[in-house]
């Protein structure tokens, strides 16, 4: 007959020993164990599952066999063993393998695999840290291998596992994770249509952002990419920068954005076609493009520019309001010709003249 005996640990022994002395407790055994009971109307029997549990008073070493104890007594001390079979204590926790979710790992859906096992049957459960609410949720009872999903929110999450084996010993793990289940999305881009200049601009939504890049150029000069900085996360978000566009003058480009978040999804823009104007507009007349009288001002703005927008003057009003008002908005052979009243009440501040691109320069009136 083959029985499990180990030797009783100091402390334990003084209680257990002869069985002299009552001290009933519960004890573990494994599959497979044989539990010999000294008294000949209790039955013998051997584990037959992972862990047996039988309520005992104390180990007889001189006849080899468990003295049975008061159930009542057992139960007064709650389920959990105080001795293996041999009467050694487990005071070694669980351990913990870790194979989902990984320390700093990013995932693109919200539900999470939880995969892992432990070297010896425990309960597991999980505290959510981010929680309104933290309260410890149950994965597992009594396993030693666990895989199932679990849903988490989008960003960072932070979470403690615990696992008690079956005497009550208890490890803690706490690993962080990072969920983002919504892809970028762009809303506008601009210029939309007709000639660039080198500004762009671009409007998204993105709240865990990791780059934004300006993709433009053409078959004949080729294609560059400009990454743009301090774009910020949020909803309806505007982002821009200005690109040298000086080998394009005057032929045509393609552009669109890239935007990509922190788990690897993206959002294309679509590609926009546009003229390249980086060519400022030119007053050939400087020093004397107007005329003044007692009542009005003639200007004449002799001009070189393609693609004209508009030659304005600005001024203050006699309230201090400023304003703009346009004088041409086509060239008639390079000249701007009109009149305007004069007030000697207003701040006069200079003329300007814009191209379809957003070329502007401005000319002190001094008025």
């Amino acid at each position: 007959m083959k029985t499990k005996i180990t030797t009783i640990i100091a402390g334990i022994f003084l209680i257990l020993l002869a069985g002299t002395i009552s001290a009933d407790f519960w004890a573990c055994f494994s599959d497979g164990d044989f539990i010999d009971f000294c008294n000949p109307l209790v039955d013998d029997r051997t584990c037959d599952s992972t862990t047996c549990m039988y309520c005992i008073d104390s180990f007889n070493e001189a006849e080899t066999c468990y003295v049975q104890g008061s159930w009542g007594q057992c139960i007064q001390q709650g389920m959990e063993c105080s001795l293996d079979g041999g009467g050694e204590v487990d005071g070694e926790p669980p351990i913990l393998t870790l194979n989902s979710p990984e320390q700093g790992s990013l995932w693109i859906s919200r539900r999470v695999l939880f995969n892992f096992t432990v070297n010896e049957e425990s309960d597991v459960y999980y505290l959510d840290n981010m929680d309104n609410n933290p309260r410890w949720r149950r994965l597992c009872s009594d396993c030693d291998d666990y895989s199932r999903t679990k849903n988490f929110d989008d960003g960072e999450n932070w979470v403690t596992i615990s696992v008690t084996d079956m005497t009550g010993n208890e490890v803690l793990y706490d690993v962080r994770f990072f969920v983002d289940s919504h892809d970028p999305r762009i809303r506008s881009t601009t210029p939309r249509r007709g000639f660039a200049s080198g500004e762009f601009e671009v409007k998204y939504t993105e709240e865990n952002l990791e780059s934004v890049v300006l993709h433009y150029g053409n078959e004949i000069i080729g294609m560059r990419e400009h990454e743009l900085t301090g774009c910020a996360n949020g909803s309806n978000i505007y982002c821009s920068t200005t690109v040298n566009l000086s080998d394009y003058n005057h032929q045509e480009i393609e552009y669109w954005f890239v935007i990509e978040d922190i788990v690897g999804n993206i959002d294309e823009s679509r590609s926009r076609d546009l003229d390249v104007d980086v060519t400022f507009p030119v007053v050939n007349n400087p020093e004397d493009f107007y005329i003044l009288d007692d009542r009005y001002i003639y200007f004449n703005v002799d001009v070189t520019e393609l693609n004209l927008d508009e030659v304005s003057y600005t001024y203050y009003d006699s309230r201090g309001t400023f304003k703009e008002k346009r004088l041409c908005s086509r060239l008639d052979d390079g000249i701007c010709e009109k009149r305007k009243r004069f007030h000697d009440d207003y701040d006069y501040q200079s003329l300007q003249v814009l191209d379809e691109a957003g070329n502007l320069i401005a000319i002190e009136l001094g008025l």
